[in-house]
This record gives C-alpha cells, structure tokens and sequence, in this order.
C-alpha cells in the first residue's frame, strides 16, 4: 500500500473482514503478508487516516490457486474473466490473483481491463481465458506490460470470447481481426490448382479446439502408399496456413505424372488426406 500524497498518519489493512497486520517497507509504504486457502472473491479494505481527512477504499481481487496435479480454476470478481488450466500446466502450486482495471495505474486502466497473476507466476503449459462479451467478431489481446497489444487467436461461444495463453499479464477485448478454424484439417477447395503444373498449393488450418501447441506434418505419399516427401513438420500456431508442393520426391527430382495423397497429421490425433493430380 502507497500513500502517494504522503499525507497518511496511519492505515488499516483487512482482507475478508479481518485485520491484517501492516509493516513499513519505505517511505509511505506498508506491506501486509495474507494467507490464501481457497479460490474465489476476497475483498481487501484499507482506511486510512490522514493530516487533513480521512479516506476508505474498498476493492475485490478474484483468486485462482493453480495446482501441479490437479486441474483449476480462477475468475475475476465481477464474474466476466475466467482461466482454466489442466494438471501440468503451472511449474508449482501457486495462487494467481485477478483484478479489473480499477486497481491498475491510471496510464494503464483506459487500455487493460484485466490484470492476471504477475511477474513471478509462470505456465509450463497453456491455459484457457474467457472474457463475457455482448458484442459479436470480438477477440481477446494479450500485453506483458500494458503498452504493446498483440490479438490472441480466439473464438466467440455465446456470450463470451475464448482464447489461449501461455503468458500471463494483462488481457482485454478488442476487434477480432485473425481466421481461427476450429478444428485442425486441410481446406476442401485445396490442393489448388488441381491437376496441376509444375506447382500447387495446399491450404491448412490449426484448430482451436486442440490448443495452442500442435505439431504437425505434411507429407506427400502415391497411390501405392509410399512416402514421396515431406513439406512441412513442426510447430504451428492456429490459424490459417499456405504451402507449396512443386511436384518432386525428397532428393528433389521430378516425379511422374499421376495421382498422389497429401496427408496432414498432428500430435493431437488429427489425420486429414487430400487427393491431387499432376499432369507432366
């Protein structure tokens, strides 16, 4: 707690109605130390009083207590933001504290409507954010500090937006302006131009509903079965993706013109094969 008038002859600090003790860390600084043991809504209520007045300000954090081995929960304490996360996907068991833009500086309220965890929370693996909306086409944008905004690949269920995020910092809405398929496949008007010569082009999409970390492989077989090459193999992010075959085995020599399978496969199950002919 700051006073930053420096006018505060002394402050009281509860959190649910009970008092906290409250230790001088500077000049016009107290920092009281409170033990979470359950998730959900705490208010925190500090009076102080002052050379010339006397001030009390109340205000609510949500809190998710985020375990190794189990799966979690965690919601801000109007109800709109939500976090989900499955076993593996905090390093340690840890409490994340949730708060609206009420409690951020204000250079940084106008802009950031949420604020979740802070420097020293840290995720092995992603988890789900859910922002209430009454507008449609909306996403949610992600920013380690508040200034720099980047749009998180998400989609709208009902009333709310969903996303994915292996960061925590600050979230709000915005226009949704990225493609997000929902499920991982090769587009159906896709291998183009088909037959083809000497190149044609394969459109892919990265499914939200199998999140944020999937590896695939795109590999061309023959009628026979048989492995001609590989085009792609690795990590990608959802979204939508373009790549090119150019008619030639993995040592790079032309093949002959027939009927060939390219397949899409990825760490998460998926299998998804599209026929395409090459005509010498």
């Amino acid at each position: 707690i700051t006073d930053t008038l420096e006018k505060v002859v002394s402050l009281t600090l509860k959190v649910q109605s009970e008092p906290v003790s409250l230790d001088t860390a500077g000049f016009y600084t107290y920092v009281g130390r409170y033990r979470f043991t359950s998730p959900g809504t705490y208010g925190f209520e500090v009076s102080a009083q002052g050379i010339v007045g006397d001030t009390l300000i109340r205000r609510d954090v949500g809190l998710a207590l985020a375990r190794v081995q189990e799966s979690w929960t965690g919601g801000s304490s109007d109800g709109r933001l939500q976090l989900s996360g499955k076993p593996g996907a905090v390093a340690f068991d840890q409490s994340i504290v949730i708060y609206d833009s009420s409690m951020m500086k204000p250079h940084l309220a106008h802009n950031a409507s949420y604020r979740v965890g802070n420097q020293g929370n840290s995720l092995e693996e992603p988890i789900q954010v859910f922002l209430e909306t009454p507008f449609d086409q909306q996403a949610i944008y992600y920013s380690a500090d508040g200034i720099g905004w980047e749009e998180l690949p998400s989609i709208n269920d009902g009333n709310q937006v969903i996303t994915w995020t292996d960061e925590l910092g600050y979230f709000k809405l915005g226009n949704q302006t990225i493609i997000v398929p929902g499920l991982t496949s090769i587009e159906t008007n896709y291998p183009y131009p088909n037959p083809f010569n000497p190149v044609t082009t394969v459109v892919f999409d990265i499914g939200f509903a199998d999140g944020p970390d999937q590896e695939v492989e795109i590999a061309v077989f023959n009628i026979l079965g048989q492995h001609v090459n590989t085009l792609l193999t690795g990590y990608q992010p959802i979204g939508q993706h373009r790549i090119q075959w150019n008619g030639r085995d993995q040592s790079g020599q032309a093949v002959s013109s027939g009927v060939y399978f390219i397949q899409l496969q990825s760490n998460k199950g998926r299998v998804k094969s599209r026929k395409v002919m090459l005509l010498r």
